[in-house]
């Protein structure tokens, strides 16, 4: 049922390329024109003169962070100050809204700490005709190849499942009685509640023409990269679209949304036009009809015409989808509204809260219930379910977990006031640390794991980290969307 969902997420690996340099020339002779690498020699007569925005950077990097700013060395790290791409497309808009300046993420990401950010941003200021000031040494860098290995465990320690989270003493937990019998007593709970979301009658009403917008939007996108259908007679071969490697997939999944919608029919070598007319109305003509029809859907709306109305730059790399929603507050919030008030994952969220109050109520023995949610993202499920249990009185401790470092601080940030809850960075495809396994009553996934490269091996960890008495909660949507 999960490859169902993603059918194309198990399709191919992706492929990460690796320069091995043999001198510190050669690096800057390969890399790309823009990047703090091949900015070294430019770097060389700004770091003369030393970085005129020292204060303000470190500024913005403690205000996206939290780090305080007497920790922010020319030696901390990004990975030190928990940045991660989604973090830093955030503060790449502060830097483009503070000083004017526009960093590629691709570049930035690729500084190894803090001084290389300075010297980089010092090299755009010159290209500006900005004038430095103080002083500082010039800085050029090899990547690491090396990878961080988790702390070792001490064997003698308490196994996770009996201490308390927020004092490491050890404790007693409850049991519960039957997660089977629990889900029983809810599973048809679901067109219920929706009525009450108003969830009710979406793929009849709503989604139609939320399918007629993405598709205009990929009309409009393949017709900039070179594959105009309107040009196309029918039974003609759909020329091919290029863009970035590593959307070799994504384009293919567009493939897929023109072919949902009767425009072009896959063959075995290639797809062909059909002969059904295509929609002459714009994408953001039918946005703007649409956008008002449903009120509790246009959360998702407005982001397909977010990302829709710069897809083909997406696409080819000019710009970058993560940028166009983490890096403007606006819409990042409204992403983060999606997940935690969009009818469609609302509803499962509710039925969700109830099917745990149902287990932890028929259980026996004394304690507090060990729940992880796996994928925590942007926290809009963890809102909910948290303030349900303690308005019930449920004892629990939750572990927030995302494999995003910049969701797990934010979540910190947001949840900081919640003394029962925990957070943790976790890829759930790797092995789990020891005092995970078999430690969790309830282990929550919220349209996550079917995005996994390996779903057996996420499912695997899962089933290790889960106790005997428990379950794994898997919501997911299993009718495939355009959106």
């Amino acid at each position: 049922m999960l490859k169902s969902v993603n059918k194309s997420a198990t399709s191919e690996k992706s492929k990460t390329h690796v320069i091995h340099p043999k001198s510190d020339t050669d690096l800057i002779k390969e890399v790309d024109v823009h990047t703090p690498l091949a900015q070294a020699d430019k770097d060389s007569q700004a770091a003369k003169n030393g970085s005129s925005k020292r204060a303000e950077l470190c500024q913005i990097l403690h205000n996206v962070t939290d780090v305080p700013l007497e920790n922010l060395k020319d030696e901390s790290t990004l990975e030190d100050l928990g940045i991660d791409s989604l973090m830093a497309t955030e503060i790449l808009n502060d830097i483009r809204v503070e000083l004017g300046l526009t960093v590629d993420l691709t570049s930035f990401l690729c500084c190894p700490d803090i001084k290389t950010v300075l010297a980089y941003v010092d090299s755009m200021l010159c290209d500006d005709g900005s004038e430095v000031h103080e002083s500082s040494e010039n800085t050029i860098f090899t990547p690491s190849l090396e990878t961080p290995t988790p702390d070792t465990i001490p064997e003698d320690s308490v196994p996770a499942d009996d201490k308390d989270v927020s004092s490491g003493e050890p404790q007693s937990r409850p049991s519960i009685t039957s997660a089977y019998d629990s889900f029983m007593a809810i599973q048809f709970g679901y067109d219920e509640l929706a009525k009450g979301t108003k969830a009710s009658n979406f793929w009849a009403e709503a989604y139609p023409e939320q399918k007629r917008l993405v598709l205009a939007y990929v009309v409009e996108a393949f017709t900039k990269l070179g594959c105009d259908l309107t040009r196309l007679r029918p039974g003609d071969v759909v020329p091919e679209v290029h863009g970035l490697a590593r959307h070799k997939q994504l384009i293919r999944q567009y493939f897929h949304v023109l072919e949902d919608g009767d425009l072009i029919l896959a063959t075995k070598e290639s797809f062909i036009r059909t002969d059904v007319s295509l929609d002459p109305t714009s994408a953001e003509d039918i946005y703007q009809a649409i956008h008002n029809l449903w009120p509790q859907h246009a959360n998702v709306t407005q982001l397909v015409k977010i990302i829709g109305s710069e897809l083909a730059e997406c696409l080819t790399g000019q710009k970058d989808g993560l940028q166009l929603i983490f890096g403007n507050r606006g819409n990042k919030h409204l992403l983060e509204d999606m997940y935690e008030n969009w009818p469609l994952l609302r509803t499962p969220t509710i039925l969700l809260g109830d099917f745990l109050k149902n287990a932890f109520t028929n259980s026996t023995g004394s304690g507090k219930f060990r729940i992880l949610e796996i994928g925590a993202g942007t926290g809009g499920t963890t809102k909910y379910l948290v303030k349900y249990l303690k308005n019930h009185g449920i004892p629990f401790d939750y572990t927030f977990t995302d494999i995003s470092s910049s969701l797990v601080h934010a979540a910190k940030k947001n949840f900081k006031d919640i003394e029962e809850m925990s957070f943790e960075v976790l890829d759930i495809e790797k092995a789990p640390m020891k005092e995970y396994e078999n430690a969790f009553h309830v282990i929550i996934a919220t349209n996550c794991i079917h995005a996994t490269r390996n779903l057996k091996q996420s499912l695997v960890t899962l089933n290790k980290m889960t106790r005997q008495d428990g379950a794994i909660a898997l919501v997911e949507i299993t009718q495939v969307s355009s959106n």
